[in-house]
């Protein structure tokens, strides 16, 4: 393929897992970073001598995420220190309810059980059945697009009804207590959506917890993106870091080359970007688009990544990890996340990293602006429900949705299109574009969800079907075999 090359743009999960998949596939690649450092939304950052996750991922998916890393050659347990969590998350609500979720099952339904008679059992039962359903389902996680019409095709038809279903009308026939139900679905919040416009799979996020676990690394988030972006350098990756990329030439259809901030021109005939499906589209492509394309896309539901609160603290760590609070009324959760409770190199320091969260609605969040924004933040501060065991803190730094979409280049200030139940059912955005011929996507815009996990897989599967595309057209100049897959 040489002298061209392939550009990724964007070195977070799935930029840095594809840049290696096509570099051990024989590609020249060069990865254009933005930022000074690599992970994007999964990165870190220091502030008073405490690291802070920056981005909104808390838990770790290690099944999906270890099969991204195998599929590069790595093992993820060898790569990076993970710790098992036990005592996961709490729900707390304004009538007084407590759920709390751990590891082990029998735990989780003994405490259920404590509160509600009979409760326990249906819990037991409902989480079953879900761990049943992600079994036959979890091939899906792997293969591109996934979507109820590609389920029937590999013989999945069975589950059909189950996805065709909102997460509400799933909680509803396990007649759960409602304090349970809400606990199980306060992921939705976070997405800042309610569940009855939620796709049916978030009802696997207990199934998972009690089935595979939850983990966290040691170090935080940002210790994957390290190991990745140090291997696609080893890979032969050219990586280049505050380099942002401002349009993607596109003419009569194909890919031509990209342009960057400081004034390069590199031309291309393959790029796969990985700052999300909408901003490319709407923002670096040049040309190429319909009118009524362009509509169409502007007019997608979008996810914000609400407010967050970078908080020094003191006090004895307590369990759980997460605890997440539920006002009540139209209000969505509140979340503080604190790393000490399960990370035994941080226990004994004096001041100790706290993050506070809370989702947005994307419309509530564009109307309020930014100072409106900064006000809602500051109301969050003030609530007195997350201080519990907190002798002490200081606020060293906040970020609003108006801020992520400043740092980190985002859509109308939008982490993604939103996955609800309709979005699940068509697929989301295909990894090789069907309009312009030399443009993949990949990211959480082409999988089902911002996991970290999901973003890593979704890299492999972009470079994937750019290798399959190449290797269509001429095999020996650029294909090792070894390195296609389904």
């Amino acid at each position: 393929m040489n002298p061209e090359q392939v550009i990724v743009i964007g070195a977070g999960m799935g930029g840095l897992t594809a840049a290696i998949m096509l570099a051990k596939a024989g590609a020249s690649v060069k990865l254009l970073e933005a930022r000074s450092h690599a992970g994007g939304l999964a990165s870190g950052f220091t502030s008073n001598g405490i690291t802070f996750d920056a981005g909104p991922y808390i838990l770790l998916d290690p099944g999906g995420l270890n099969w991204a890393f195998a599929q590069l050659g790595l093992n993820l347990n060898q790569e990076v220190e993970m710790q098992s969590l036990r005592d996961i998350y709490q729900v707390s609500d304004g009538d007084g309810d407590v759920v709390r979720f751990y590891s082990s099952l029998d735990e989780t339904v003994d405490g259920i059980e404590e509160q509600w008679a009979g409760a326990g059992g249906r819990y037991q039962s409902f989480v079953r059945q879900m761990q049943s359903v992600y079994r036959d389902l979890s091939p899906m996680l792997s293969s591109p697009r996934p979507s109820p019409i590609r389920l029937i095709a590999s013989g999945g038809r069975k589950h059909v009804p189950f996805l065709m279903k909102s997460l509400e009308e799933v909680l509803f026939e396990a007649r759960l207590p409602r304090a349970v139900s809400d606990a199980i679905s306060v992921w939705t919040q976070i997405a800042g959506q309610p569940k009855s416009e939620s796709p049916s799979p978030l009802a696997f996020v207990p199934a998972l917890i009690h089935l595979t676990g939850a983990h966290y690394p040691i170090g935080g988030m940002c210790e994957i993106a390290k190991v990745l972006a140090k291997y696609a350098t080893d890979c032969g990756v050219d990586l280049q870091f505050n380099t942002r990329v401002t349009r993607i030439i596109v003419r009569d259809g194909m890919v031509k080359a990209i342009e960057t901030s400081d004034g390069q021109t590199i031309p291309t005939r393959f790029v796969v970007s990985n700052c999300g499906g909408l901003f490319t589209y709407l923002m670096l492509v040049d040309s190429g688009l319909s009118r009524i394309l362009r509509t169409k896309l502007n007019q997608m539901p979008l996810q914000s990544p609400g407010v967050c609160a970078y908080l020094s603290v003191k006090g004895k760590p307590v369990s759980p990890y997460l605890r997440f609070h539920v006002p009540g009324g139209r209000n969505f959760c509140r979340l503080l996340v604190r790393p000490s409770a399960i990370d035994c190199t941080t226990q004994g320091a004096e001041w100790q990293a706290a993050r506070l969260i809370a989702p947005m609605a994307h419309h509530e969040a564009e109307r309020l602006g930014r100072s409106g924004q900064a006000e809602f933040l500051s109301s969050i501060l003030s609530e007195p429900w997350w201080r519990e065991s907190i002798t002490e803190f200081r606020l060293l730094a906040t970020r609003t949705p108006t801020g992520w979409g400043h740092e980190f280049g985002l859509y109308r200030d939008s982490m993604n299109p939103v996955f609800n139940s309709e979005s699940m059912r068509r697929g989301r955005m295909e990894h090789r574009s069907p309009y312009i011929k030399g443009l993949y996507l990949s990211g959480s815009s082409t999988h089902p969800g911002p996991w970290v996990s999901f973003c890593a897989i979704s890299g492999i599967l972009s470079a994937r079907r750019l290798l399959k595309d190449v290797e269509t057209r001429n095999s020996a100049k650029f294909i090792d075999d070894s390195f296609i897959g389904s």
